[in-house]
């Protein structure tokens, strides 16, 4: 017979087995992968969603469908700004090269997103560029998105149909949802960043077990309870916002 045996625990030890059954063990590095695996497709069907958004008003040609496509491209036009100070220190047609790549390669078809992605995974754990290029990404394009379709939804509900209507309420929650998830991300990155900075600078607790035991030096996991609340404080902050901007745009027909 097969025999499972599951083990869990607050702050997890990477690499260890929690799932055994038969030859099959489960690991914590093989959540993780899972997890990363999960954010990858979830960060690439928003922002398929948006990109369904804007054909719908391409289609309907709407006034709207300019910054639509504006706010889609605001993550590359970031990158490009940030390459034209390699163009500015010398014209070579390296440096130009350069701008090229970081701009189609790292910027619309995401290769800094991947390249990061595939590096975690290496190293088993995120890094500052993988949590940098999420927060880039849900700050310029998840946030001012999911705020200017709930204001031409709300708009336009009347005369939408049912299947505009689910488009349109999908990629909001998508957008929404990228963006509470990048900042959780970012929050507990920040703080486990810190935690091994501090701890490093006291190396006497690690054999000197007469100091006082401090809950901050522990590392925030993603199985912990604090961050569930997390996720949920700031899931009600991002829905209270939007919604409450969304609705103050729609009274002052957008403009403000």
């Amino acid at each position: 017979m097969c025999k499972c045996c599951c083990v869990i625990k607050c702050f997890p030890i990477p690499g260890h087995t929690i799932l055994s059954c038969g030859r099959f063990n489960l690991t914590y590095y093989m959540i993780f992968v899972l997890q990363i695996i999960f954010t990858v497709g979830f960060h690439f069907f928003d922002i398929g969603s948006d990109i369904a958004v804007l054909i719908d008003l391409h289609k309907t040609k709407s006034e709207y469908f300019s910054l639509c496509l504006m706010i889609i491209l605001l993550p590359v036009i970031a990158n490009f700004i940030n390459s034209l100070k390699t163009i500015r220190r010398s014209r070579c047609c390296i440096c130009f090269l350069a701008l090229l790549k970081n701009t189609f390669i790292f910027g619309i078809f995401q290769g800094n997103f991947l390249a990061s992605t595939f590096d975690i995974i290496r190293r088993g754990k995120k890094t500052k560029m993988f949590i940098d290029s999420r927060m880039t990404e849900s700050l310029l394009e998840s946030a001012p998105e999911s705020l200017f379709q709930l204001f031409i939804i709300l708009k336009n509900i009347e005369t939408y149909t049912y299947n505009q209507v689910t488009i349109y309420y999908l990629s909001i929650t998508l957008s929404i949802l990228n963006l509470v998830m990048s900042l959780v991300s970012n929050e507990i990155y920040l703080f486990n960043y810190t935690r091994r900075r501090i701890f490093y600078e006291n190396p006497k607790r690690i054999t000197d077990y007469s100091i006082p035991f401090n809950i901050s030096e522990k590392p925030i996991k993603s199985n912990s309870r604090f961050f569930i609340l997390l996720t949920f404080y700031r899931l009600t902050e991002v829905l209270s916002r939007v919604g409450l901007l969304a609705c103050i745009g729609n009274i002052y027909d957008g403009y403000l």
